[in-house]
């Protein structure tokens, strides 16, 4: 028996947007995603809940339509689509042609109309699916609305018992709105007459034709102003009616939905970043899947007692040996059986985690392979128990990471579900890394695996373990010193704006600044008038209140997340410990957490004087090492520009060189004005800055911006053709490779949206050159940890392009000769790499 599925898609995403507004979701790009999530979610439960087979989903198209020609004011009370909500149109788009469901839409009539044909059309068992409640009209003998109330969610069925139970029948209505009108589509209705009215008179005279003929016997002002406004009802009605025989191009067959979903679904789903949402659909499988799942036959065996773990341990002496730390321990040697151990200790004694340990040491220990999720996290889990691991790592999460061009798993069920397997056992994981493993060869990214990323776990491990000391005198002084500034700042504020308010509080300071002070500002959010960082620069001169908000800003940034921020993230030892993520940027790059030591400001004063809180110990000092340009000189090697290497295989300053050659004057010439322009558009073009962009940045005119690119690229004409050649291959190919041979999934390039495939093209270009960066210094990173092996100094911390290392005094010296070399000459490029070298106490005077 047929079952139709029709979705009025506008609703739903509107629906979507405002339940998962305070989310924030958004990819690793920074596109907002929470809508299209909302309404994946929404169609999981559908095909699962529902069981259709047949799905169709209907939108609106812009421009007006059979309405605006009877009412010019239809829907003119409508506000525009949230900014962040326009791109994901075309996201659910793509997503719902990806898993071949049917889009409707037609110019001239709105979704409901589209629905209400097909509805009409096919007579068979149909649910409606909205948020809207004008669908209620198309209740019939064979077709249901399932009403959003609330988010998407809160739902409500409707057929005609349960909408009569509401005191309505379909028709009524559309009658209802004749009379009532409806504000969020601008239709008049009767005016004066509101919504209790409109009820007791269709209890009284059943429909709007009993109430027009029956407005002379209706006493008092109600009865003028029915007959008043009968022209206005009238055409609410036809406003209101839904069209079911609109001229829609749509056959049964056309909305047939095949399940189980074609791969193109998984493929989609995977672009967007949910790959959670993956296990919540089933897909076709592919000949290898079906195999993968048939071996998938894992039993699970809980161990409760020392001995047995031995046992087992000793029986599968010299195997390979999957094991995951989390409460308990699981492991397996094979992919048929998954042990269980969980730590039962109580006043009696028991077994204990380092009891566990002790037990699996040998098989951890051992030359056998091992198949580990996240390597360095177990490193620090068997920290301490003098266990160290053996044998060659396949770590499946940093192997995904690298397969998959970037992305990343959050857990093994997910990472499992990427592969093709239903399983969150870790026996699943022979096959996993068996499929990875595969995946690493046909990609070429085995060296990339064995030679660098994963030696670099052991090199973040010691790292993270060894930390970084924090002066608690300098930071008790700056938690004062800021907290009375702050202070001031604060009653200065309040004495302007005549009254004390929350200043953190958007809608409270957009209060004070465009009501109370009467400042202008055109910029608009979705919650009303902007006060964010770009509308307070604009107004700065306007009112002195503006540069105190902008100091307060700072000042409560300053103190929130590098003062009390970096306080309660001191151990016991007295240093901070960053925990470094690996697997979490797709440009290779590493990124910190806890605290996020990477993010320490560099641009204001106060910023560089919180790097006066890092301190080396007593008896040695910081020595920091730092790429110089390095990006630029990628660009130069990766071009194979003669012009830009020769510049950089020169002694001159890259800056002055370009300067020179786009402006036609000797070095010698170049002004600073010109300088920074030249330096501008050196650094814009690695991140293929448009003339609008470099523009802003410079406060000129696009015109003129365009003459500096025009003649950058005429001085290196080599890079307009690499860059250019980078976005034709990402489009054929669908990614993009750095020099090491990691890969960047380009997946925007074939969006909808014009403006994410804008932001592919710059992605496309700038990748290889930031993810070759990446991959170098992570190089020099192993390089440098193999030689300080041999001294008393260690690596602490790695951000962006540089290195920090403590050292003895007494090795001071050699180990900024280690870091040179290593840094420089790990790879060799036809331009020079340079190290900028210095050290001092602090990691301010280093």
């Amino acid at each position: 028996m047929n079952k139709i599925i029709l979705l009025d898609s506008n609703s739903l995403l509107h629906r979507a947007y405002y339940a998962l507004a305070q989310s924030n979701l958004t990819d690793s790009k920074g596109n907002p995603t929470g809508a299209v999530f909302g309404f994946a979610s929404m169609l999981a439960r559908l095909i699962h809940e529902e069981k259709p087979t047949h799905i169709a989903a209907a939108f609106d198209l812009k421009g007006p339509t059979f309405r605006h020609e009877m009412y010019d004011a239809y829907k003119g009370t409508r506000k525009p689509m949230p900014e962040d909500l326009v791109p994901q149109v075309d996201m659910i788009k793509n997503l719902l042609r990806a898993f071949d469901i049917k889009i409707l839409e037609k110019q001239g009539y709105e979704a409901d109309d589209i629905i209400g044909t097909i509805a009409a059309r096919f007579n068979e068992p149909t649910v409606i699916v909205t948020g809207d409640r004008d669908s209620l009209q198309l209740i019939g003998d064979t077709t249901k609305v399932m009403y959003t109330k609330r988010g998407i969610s809160d739902v409500v069925m409707y057929d005609e018992k349960a909408l009569l139970a509401e005191g309505f029948t379909p028709k009524m209505v559309i009658d209802y709105k004749s009379i009532r009108g409806d504000v969020s589509d601008n239709i008049p209705g009767i005016p004066g007459v509101g919504e209790k009215t409109a009820m007791a008179l269709l209890a009284e005279y059943k429909t709007l034709e009993g109430v027009l003929e029956n407005a002379d016997k209706i006493p008092g002002k109600l009865g003028e102003k029915i007959k008043e406004g009968r022209d206005s009802a009238l055409l609410s009605y036809r406003l209101a009616t839904i069209d079911t025989a609109a001229p829609i191009d749509c056959t049964l067959d056309d909305i047939r939905l095949t399940y189980p979903l074609p791969e193109a679904a998984r493929e989609e789903l995977l672009r967007l970043e949910f790959n959670t949402m993956i296990k919540r659909f089933d897909f076709t499988a592919s000949s290898e899947t079906e195999v993968l799942s048939e071996r998938l036959e894992i039993q699970t065996v809980e161990i409760d007692e020392l001995d047995k773990i031995k046992r087992v341990v000793a029986d599968n002496a010299g195997k390979t040996t999957a094991v995951v730390f989390s409460d308990e321990v699981r492991f397996a040697f094979s992919k048929d059986t998954e042990y269980v151990a969980a730590p039962s200790v109580d006043l009696f004694g028991g077994v204990g985690i380092d009891d566990i340990i002790a037990a699996l040491k040998p098989a951890l220990e051992g030359d056998a392979p091992k198949i580990v999720a996240d390597y360095k996290r177990l490193l620090h889990q068997l920290s301490g128990y003098g266990v160290k691991i053996g044998g060659k790592i396949y770590d499946v999460y940093l192997m995904s990471y690298l397969t998959e061009g970037g992305r990343t798993a959050a857990d093994i069920e997910g990472l499992n579900a990427v592969m093709g397997i239903s399983s969150a056992s870790v026996a699943s994981l022979f096959l996993t890394a068996e499929k990875l493993s595969a995946k690493l060869k046909d990609k070429e990214l085995e060296k990339l695996y064995y030679d660098m990323e994963l030696p670099l776990e052991t090199v973040l491990f010691d790292m993270e373990r060894a930390g970084i000391k924090v002066n608690r005198e300098n930071l008790a002084e700056f938690k004062d010193k800021y907290a009375e500034e702050l202070d001031s700042v604060t009653k200065q504020i309040y004495e302007y704006a005549g009254e004390s308010f929350n200043i953190n509080s958007p809608k409270q300071l957009t209060v004070i600044l465009f009501e109370r002070l009467g400042l202008k500002s055109k910029k608009k959010n979705k919650t009303g008038l902007s006060v964010n960082v770009d509308v307070l620069t604009s107004l700065y001169d306007e009112h002195p209140i503006i540069p105190l908000i902008m100091r307060y800003r700072t000042l409560s940034k300053l103190q929130s997340t590098y003062i009390y921020g970096l306080e309660k993230e001191i151990a016991a030892d007295g240093r901070i410990h960053t925990d470094y993520k690996q697997t979490v940027t797709n440009t290779g790059r590493l990124s910190s957490t806890e605290p996020n030591l990477q993010n320490i400001p560099t641009r204001t004063a106060e910023g560089k004087e919180i790097r006066r809180l890092f301190v080396a110990d007593e008896g040695k000092v910081l020595i920091s090492a730092d790429y110089s340009q390095i990006e630029l000189r990628l660009m130069a090697h990766m071009s194979g520009d003669e012009n830009l290497i020769r510049a950089y295989n020169g002694s001159a300053d890259i800056h002055t060189s370009t300067a020179a050659e786009i402006y036609g004057v000797s070095p010698d010439e170049v002004t600073h004005e010109m300088r920074r322009n030249a330096k501008a558009v050196n650094f814009g073009i690695i991140y293929g800055i448009s003339d609008f962009g470099l523009a802003q940045n410079l406060s000129i005119r696009p015109r003129e911006a365009k003459g500096y690119i025009d003649r950058y690229f005429e001085t290196y004409p080599k890079v307009k053709t690499y860059m250019d050649g980078l976005i034709d291959f990402a489009k054929a190919n669908g990614y993009v490779r750095t020099l090491f041979g990691r890969i960047r999934i380009m997946s925007e390039l074939s969006s909808g949206n014009h403006a994410v495939r804008e932001f592919g093209k710059r992605a496309a270009m700038n990748f290889p050159l930031q993810g070759t960066a990446a991959d170098i210094i992570k190089l020099a990173m192993v390089a440098v940890d193999r030689k300080l092996k041999n001294t008393n100094s260690r690596l602490l911390l790695q951000v962006h392009d540089e290195l920090i290392v403590e050292a003895p005094l007494d090795e001071a010296e050699k180990v900024k000769q280690i870091l040179v070399d290593c840094m420089e000459n790990t790879v060799k490029l036809s331009v020079p790499l340079t190290v900028n070298v210095s050290s001092g106490k602090s990691w301010y005077e280093a």
